[in-house]
């Protein structure tokens, strides 16, 4: 049997090829089998954040459904949402000449979907206006639809739902690369087709995420663990929803806090692979998570490994005090850590330092320079050094940073042969290329 995963991936290929649509080519655009972590994240994120993580968990969930090789239900679910879409469409810009006749307000006994009585509770419909009783209607925090129209709002979102997907996983293919700053995560939603999709009505594809911490942390499962709970701690005080990012390099998992039960809800979109969406885990369980998710990234035979951690929050909300006491509290946290890098062997402080140098935490990298015997000039598998990473991911500050070493030798050649500057010349980095062509002017 297929996996959720192997499901998503044929589905949004079915769409992608079927005659009948004219979505374009999301599956060569996604590519499914290189992962779709980034992008699903920062979707599931938004919607926690919204407070509708019910919806896009239901939305997933047709995504990963198995409907045979071209997936023909689904197509068909599509297909007849379009030409809803386009007769009401046309219904709008229709001159209407009708006489208006008055009617009286009826008042509904009964559901407008089921027929059967009301009970304690009716709600009107936010898109069809009918009136439903408790068990023919969705609720979120966002809005309240009958059975009817939730089923068509899912299938309705789907195409800017793969669109946000794409703008976050792979930022570089979409029309709007050039308009993104560097590390923006502000969702714009963007069609293959370099046309942006007609739904706009209640998606989340246009809200921002709001960082209120990002720092990273390098040490043992158990270690890291006992870090994400101290941060957790003051967070969960705020009474708001709330995002953790847990990244390395290839790889980020979202954490969150469900109150009624409280537990944490992590999200990895590798849980596809064995048919879950998501797992609920008591604060207990939080370094076993870390370590099924990153253990595929680091392997299982390294003890130590370098992951960020950040924390987003809605744009909408304006925290207490300005934010001061909360960013007091995350500072004194992120001195535990770095103090507790002294301890670290000089290998595992290579890997920190590259991965801090490819994230651009310039702080962290003048301690480790000032602070360790950590080896400036330390190789990994490519033969790229610390500075030959700054470089790629045009970290112009990292590199001024690390320009100031006495150690430094910016001549090595990675398994390329190529230099810190060639590299710099390559991507186009003129500022980067003007400080390696003259270093003790940085």
């Amino acid at each position: 049997m297929p996996t959720y995963y192997e499901n998503l991936a044929n589905n949004i290929r079915a769409i992608s090829i079927s005659n009948k649509l004219d979505f374009g080519d999301y599956y060569n655009k996604l590519s499914p089998s290189k992962g779709l972590c980034f992008g699903l994240f920062f979707m599931w994120a938004q919607a926690v954040l919204a407070q509708d993580n019910l919806r896009f968990y239901r939305r997933l969930g047709i995504l990963t459904k198995n409907y045979g090789f071209n997936a023909p239900w689904l197509i068909s679910e599509i297909k007849s949402f379009q030409k809803k879409q386009k007769k009401a469409s046309q219904h709008r810009h229709t001159p209407q000449h009708n006489t208006v006749v008055w009617m009286p307000r009826i008042k509904a006994i009964n559901c407008q979907r089921c027929g059967h009585h009301f009970g304690n509770n009716k709600y009107r419909c936010n898109i069809c206006s009918r009136l439903v009783c408790a068990s023919c209607v969705e609720q979120s925090a966002v809005l309240n639809l009958c059975r009817d129209c939730y089923q068509e709002d899912l299938i309705g979102s789907i195409r800017p739902f793969l669109d946000g997907v794409l703008l976050y996983q792979w930022p570089a293919k979409t029309s709007l690369s050039h308009a993104l700053p560097s590390q923006s995560y502000t969702a714009s939603r963007y069609l293959v087709s370099d046309q942006l999709a007609t739904k706009e009505e209640n998606d989340l594809l246009n809200k921002s995420l709001q960082q209120i911490y990002n720092f990273p942390i390098c040490g043992t499962y158990t270690e890291i663990a006992a870090y994400i709970l101290k941060i957790l701690k003051p967070t969960i005080a705020l009474n708001i929803p709330f995002v953790i990012a847990l990244e390395s390099t290839t790889h980020i998992i979202g954490v969150t806090y469900h109150r009624q039960k409280h537990k944490l809800i992590f999200y990895d979109a590798n849980y596809m692979s064995i048919n879950r969406l998501y797992k609920i885990v008591d604060f207990e369980g939080i370094g076993a998570e870390i370590l099924w998710s990153f253990s595929t990234c680091f392997g299982q035979r390294y003890s130590f490994f370098p992951i960020s951690a950040r924390i987003y929050i809605s744009p909408t909300i304006n925290l207490p005090n300005g934010g001061v006491t909360l960013q007091n509290t995350y500072n004194q946290i992120n001195v535990d850590i770095l103090n507790a890098t002294t301890r670290l062997s000089a290998y595992v402080l290579s890997h920190y330092l590259y991965f801090v140098c490819f994230k651009g935490f310039t702080a962290v990298v003048r301690y480790l320079l000032e602070h360790s015997k950590v080896d400036v000039n330390k190789r990994n598998r490519g033969e790229n050094t610390p500075l030959h990473v700054a470089c790629i991911h045009n970290r112009i500050e990292v590199v001024k940073i690390l320009l100031t070493h006495k150690n430094l030798n910016i001549n090595l050649k990675n398994i390329s042969g190529d230099t810190p500057l060639a590299l710099a010349r390559m991507s186009g980095y003129t500022k980067i290329a003007a400080l390696l062509e003259n270093p003790r002017a940085a």
